[in-house]
């Protein structure tokens, strides 16, 4: 009940700021007069009551005399590691530039996204520091699910694995198992059976032909958001000088994540054989289109096909088409997101570490550091480790911490509360959405060829949406109807 009242509060700061903290019965004769308090205030609230929930709660249900009785069935049950987490990251919320500078906009922000509470930061750092020294000491559930495949296309993962990173977002072929492995610290209740196939699963592919089904409803992610997140397999961003990045081999040698997540042209998307009206678009034909194959280039058509030059597999596998039918009932294909996972865990310790002092900062709590917390996650994936030219200035660090969250947690509904709270919501490039343009080059085959070694020409981005904020959009505005109800409890600015 502490973990609750706390996380439900949490849950609303993050979109509306501080509010009146809940923490009492009212009877119906009782006046409303509790103030809106600060997010700051607020968040010394949340963390009080997450941390004598901590206090509470076991390590591992299934080792608590409590547990014994539902032992394997406790998958879903809050822990002391949740608690803990969630203790960290509102500490580290209450700790970010917006909730201590306030919304502005402009030449500032560039300054202030720097700028954390390093009280707040350090208490956040030691929360998060001992959940993560509980779970490496091995007496919880949860751990990093493995990232070794044989397949990176298809998600199949190697025969030596025995966790799937790709599980976390979905299963098949498990009688609808829940999603989250290892790794989910916490989850909501099991969804509906159906309501993945008929649903979320549809939603990423392309509607061209009918290739998959139902509404032209497309999720995609833009080129800047791609090239800006999944950078090289060296560790570095794609315009780092020393990066290696070739544009006219713009998918060669790129971050593991990259072919894991993202469906790029050449992409086999269609595994079993289509008809032949649709192979053109087997291997996803996603190159800016001239007019000379009006068939294949429908697969970048604004309305049907990929505006931005590129799909989205990480939530939703590829086969999930109309010829591979894994969306179909047989496929038994359960799709889940987790409120929280380990790796989040992993990198708000290192960001809260940046904040405090950069790369070597180490929690009292925990004996790792701030760049040992991401360069754990860069191993699973098998990236290089963050390069020593940014570990040396704290701002610099920052920046890493903040790419690879951006890569590890993409797709994920984190990206809005990211940018708010660094401050950098308002700001170019991050309220621009763009799409990828080139040619291909020469006769590759796809049908027999990795689509990473292809050649192309023209390598450029082209702006679709820009969009216009202000600091009004830094917090969502309540209806009318709550906040007419007494005069305490007033409206977010600029509504």
């Amino acid at each position: 009940l502490l973990f609750f009242r706390a996380w439900w509060h949490n849950e609303l700061m993050n979109y509306f700021g501080g509010l009146p903290y809940i923490d009492k019965a009212f009877e119906p004769s009782d006046e409303l007069l509790l103030p809106r308090l600060s997010f700051k205030e607020c968040a010394e609230k949340c963390a009080a009551d997450y941390e004598r929930a901590a206090q509470l709660l076991p390590e591992n249900w299934d080792t608590h005399p409590a547990g014994l009785r539902t032992k394997g069935h406790n998958d879903l049950r809050i822990t002391k590691v949740c608690a803990l987490g969630y203790m960290g990251k509102v500490l580290l919320y209450a700790a970010s530039p917006f909730n201590v500078h306030g919304a502005s906009t402009g030449v500032k922000n560039l300054t202030l996204t720097y700028e954390y509470d390093k009280e707040l930061a350090g208490r956040a750092a030691d929360a998060l520091g001992k959940a993560l020294a509980m779970v490496e000491a091995g007496g919880t559930p949860y751990a990093l699910a493995e990232y070794k495949y044989s397949d990176i296309y298809n998600h199949i993962a190697d025969k030596s694995s025995t966790t799937n990173f790709s599980d976390i977002f979905y299963t098949t072929g498990k009688n609808w198992q829940m999603p989250g492995s290892v790794e989910a610290i916490m989850r909501g209740p099991i969804p509906d059976v159906n309501g993945s196939n008929w649903n979320f699963t549809k939603l990423w592919g392309p509607k061209v032909n009918g290739l998959v089904e139902h509404d032209a409803v497309i999720h995609m992610p833009t080129a800047n958001y791609v090239n800006y997140a999944y950078g090289m397999a060296n560790g570095l961003p794609l315009d780092d000088p020393d990066s290696g990045f070739d544009p006219t081999h713009p998918f060669k040698d790129r971050d593991p994540r990259f072919y894991h997540d993202i469906m790029f042209d050449g992409f086999k998307f269609i595994n079993n054989d289509p008809s032949a009206a649709d192979a053109v678009y087997q291997d996803l034909p996603l190159q800016t289109p001239n007019g000379t194959d009006p068939e294949a280039e429908k697969m970048r058509d604004a309305s049907s096909g990929s505006r931005t030059g590129y799909f989205c597999q990480k939530l939703v596998p590829h086969q999930n088409n109309k010829y591979d039918g894994m969306y179909n009932w047989g496929g038994a294909l359960q799709t889940y997101l987790p409120y929280m996972r380990l790796a989040d865990i992993y990198l708000m310790y290192a960001e809260a570490g940046a904040a405090v002092q950069g790369a070597n900062y180490k929690s009292s709590s925990y004996n790792k550091t701030a760049l040992d917390a991401i360069n754990i996650l860069r191993d699973r994936v098998g990236t290089a480790h963050v390069a020593d030219k940014f570990t040396t200035e704290q701002n610099k660090f920052m920046d890493e911490v903040r790419r690879e969250r951006a890569c590890e947690l993409a797709f994920e509904g984190f990206r809005w509360n990211d940018l708010q709270r660094w401050l950098l919501l308002t700001e170019y490039p991050y309220n621009i959405k763009t799409s990828q343009e080139f040619r291909r080059v020469g006769d590759f085959d796809y049908a027999k060829n990795d689509p990473r070694d292809a050649e192309v020409t023209g390598w450029s981005e082209e702006i679709i949406v820009e969009r216009v904020f202000s600091t009004q959009h830094y917090l969502f505005p309540f209806h009318n109807d709550d906040v007419y109800l007494y005069a305490e409890f007033g409206q977010n600015p600029g509504w």
